[in-house]
């Protein structure tokens, strides 16, 4: 048998199983043009085909390729995938089938000869055909049926050729994504009976049920004066598409149960009345590149995501939507040129959508929206804050001095994206179970982005194409089910102070074009401000100093964070614990934050302006050692503190060691955890004593001010104070 294998390999054709028993093993010793001959039977292979072949089968009802064998994978039935050999591939008279999790044939190649599709039957897969970035495609007499979602998909690709195909009882049968809309796509391809009509280069049609009567797609591309009304366009990618089209109208349809509603891409001037868009699994109206059309009495209802606008221009964002529209019942409200506005439930109630367009001073604040986005667009010096978004996103694009404050944004498909915006902040905001990231920067730079929670999300930040002198701390980047942190040639960010506790997967990844560039951007803020908590960090802290070589802890690690891939230094200085911050009230105007690092649960933070003590509680197990690493903000101690530091350890003074610099004061203390009465006095004789008593397992460490007479703020000297111990 092997020695006819390396002999067959050679010849123009080969056939299976005779000379081979696979398949798979036939497509790995072939040259390129070689024709495999499949015999019947059923082949349990997940198949990769990355040369010119014709594989062809003796019947599509009993050559069966059953790819169920790798049921728990990703992997297509058949997958033909990048490669300059690739060209040609012809797939003809098979029963396609039994991959649940992925395609029935997948295609992947940008090469200028496309694949052959031919009499094949393509069923009970995930999807059925997926056809990326693959052009000058033919797809002909297959049958595509009963697959998990899609039918037939067309990603990004350009002139492909479809001919005699029935698709039946596939949710979302065909449909087109992304860009590529120039396709040979005839009536004698057929969903559910009915005719698939892409029209191109078409003007003055009237497309209605007695023009063109059963309708299975409907597409129009390159169109002009167009009107498509009272049509029910069900089980596709897309439910109505319309492509280079202009001056046209949609009305009165029913468009529902698509993967995606209606799409306008590189349109102008369409208006859209009067349409009932529900029950979409992803999107339910969506504008992309399309300016200066018309929305109204348009309703939305029971979507996943309901209305996304997208664009690159300001004239992409001119629209005229008025408040007939609604999302479930609320009204969409699409403000353009405005100033000096509070948009809230009381000023602008039943809000279901919000875009900002082209506005200044606009402030939008507890909104509560759900499947739903709030939009700003080309508006500056305004504040969202408080709002509350289930499945949807806020998204920034091209705006400046945007604040984005305490919103909580959950499932949706990224949280909160900023596209070719800057000198914004993002603070404060909950983000989680997110479809795509959290939070994701393109294209924008000198951003501030810090006591954000990013988690249980697909993804935690990313950071790409130029986001560059972007700051990033205090985040909270947890249970993320790929990536916690991601850049991609985004440069002179300065990344430090935050928790990276994604237990799956990667904490960071640099990636570059050039690789050199990772040393471009800062992942700690130096000492003895330090760095990020890591979770898969396992040094050690025995050491201190810049160069970590001085006796005695300081809560940092001794050695340094690497990147797991390129094995270059990230962080100089690893926290040793996740950072946990604490509001210390607000100095000139600006709250501010204590900071604590520490191996003990911490309870009962408590800084008085009146008493002026900074207490907390810490609780571990009894005759455990603990510390805690306290950050306090210089402005806090110079304004309140007149001289020394004193820190007390259930009552009893407690040696500690400090550092400054020109932000903070570090204080680090350790103590052994133990059950004890607390009693805390500040030293202040003028001040009204007042005792707190405490019992639980816990040991309290309390940071108070010492009375003195000369006022040092460089240097400063620290004294042990005596106070009572509590018995």
């Amino acid at each position: 048998m092997w020695l006819m294998s390396a002999h067959a390999s050679l010849r123009i054709t080969v056939e299976v199983p005779e000379d081979f028993p696979t398949i798979q093993q036939a497509i790995d010793v072939a040259t390129p043009g070689t024709t495999i001959l499949v015999h019947n039977g059923t082949y349990a292979e997940n198949l990769v085909i990355n040369k010119t072949i014709h594989l062809i089968g003796d019947n599509p009802t009993t050559t069966i390729i059953d790819g169920s064998t790798a049921n728990t994978s990703y992997s297509p039935t058949i997958e033909v995938y990048s490669s300059e050999d690739a060209g040609n591939v012809k797939i003809t008279n098979f029963t396609i089938t039994g991959s649940k999790k992925a395609w029935g044939i997948y295609i992947l190649f940008p090469t200028s000869s496309g694949a052959w599709i031919e009499n094949n039957i393509v069923t009970n897969n995930s999807g059925g055909i997926n056809v990326d970035a693959a052009d000058n495609c033919t797809l002909i007499n297959n049958t595509v049926t009963n697959n998990q979602y899609e039918g037939i998909l067309f990603i990004d690709c350009f002139s492909n050729t479809m001919k005699n195909n029935t698709l039946a009882g596939n949710p979302y049968n065909f449909g087109i994504y992304f860009n590529g809309f120039d396709h040979d796509i005839d009536t004698t391809n057929t969903i559910n009976g009915k005719p698939i009509r892409y029209l191109k280069n078409k003007t003055c049609l009237n497309i209605n049920p007695t023009t063109y009567p059963g309708i299975g797609y409907l597409a129009l591309v390159n169109c002009t004066n167009a009107t498509v009304e009272d049509l029910i366009l069900p089980n596709n990618v897309n439910g109505l598409l319309l492509a280079n089209t202009t001056d046209s109208i949609i009305r009165n349809n029913i468009i529902s149960s698509n993967l995606r509603g209606l799409e306008i891409v590189n349109s102008h001037n369409v208006t859209v009345q009067g349409n009932n868009i529900t029950d979409n699994v992803w999107q339910a109206l969506t504008l992309d590149n399309s300016p200066t059309n018309k929305l109204t009495s348009n309703k939305l209802a029971n979507n996943l995501y309901n209305l996304r606008i997208e664009g690159a221009t300001l004239n992409d964002f001119t629209q005229d939507i008025d408040t007939t529209n609604t999302i479930d019942g609320k009204l969409v409200r699409y403000i353009i040129n405005s100033t000096n506005l509070t948009i809230n439930p009381a000023t602008q109630p039943d809000t279901g959508y919000l875009a900002l367009v082209y506005c200044q001073n606009i402030t939008a604040e507890n909104l509560s929206l759900e499947h739903s986005d709030i939009l700003v667009a080309f508006t500056q010096n305004s504040t969202i804050a408080r709002n509350t978004i289930a499945s949807g996103s806020i998204i920034l694009t091209h705006s400046t001095s945007i604040n984005t404050a305490g919103n909580t944004v959950t499932a949706g498909d990224t949280g909160i994206s900023l596209n070719n915006s800057e000198n914004s902040t993002l603070t404060e905001n909950l983000i989680t179970r997110c479809a795509d990231w959290g939070i994701e920067l393109e294209a924008s730079s000198s951003n501030a982005l810090s006591d954000n929670n990013v988690k249980n999300n697909t993804s935690g930040i990313d950071l790409y194409s130029s986001s560059n002198n972007n700051t990033l701390f205090r985040n909270n980047i947890a249970n993320s089910n790929s990536y916690g942190l991601l850049l991609t040639d985004a440069h002179y960010n300065l990344v430090y102070h935050n928790n990276l506790t994604n237990p799956i997967h990667y904490q960071v990844i640099c990636s570059y074009s050039n690789m050199q560039s990772i040393s471009d951007n800062d992942f700690d803020n130096g000492y003895p401000s330090g760095g990020n908590y890591w979770v898969d960090y396992n040094g050690t802290d025995q050491y201190s100093g810049p160069r970590q070589n001085m006796t005695g802890s300081d809560g940092i690690g001794d050695s340094r964070y690497t990147n797991l891939f390129t094995s270059v230094v990230l962080d100089r200085y690893p926290l040793m614990y996740a950072i946990q911050t604490f509001d210390a009230g607000t100095w000139q105007n600006e709250t501010r934050k204590v900071e604590i690092i520490s191996n003990s649960s911490l309870s009962n933070f408590n800084f008085s302006q009146i008493a002026e003590t900074l207490s907390f509680n810490v609780t571990g197990l009894e005759g455990t050692n603990g510390f805690c690493r306290i950050t306090i903000p210089n402005i806090i101690i110079h304004d309140l503190w007149t001289s020394d530091l004193t820190v007390q350890v259930n009552g009893q003074p407690q040696p500690f060691r400090n550092w400054t610099d020109t932000q903070n004061t570090y204080i680090y203390v350790n103590y052994t955890h133990s059950t004890k009465e607390i009693i805390i006095i500040p030293e202040n004789p003028t001040a009204v004593i007042t005792a707190i008593t405490i019992t639980t397992t816990i040991l309290t460490t309390i940071v108070t001010r010492k009375i003195g007479n000369k006022r040092q703020t460089r240097n400063r000297k620290i004294c042990l104070s005596q106070s009572t111990q509590a018995s």
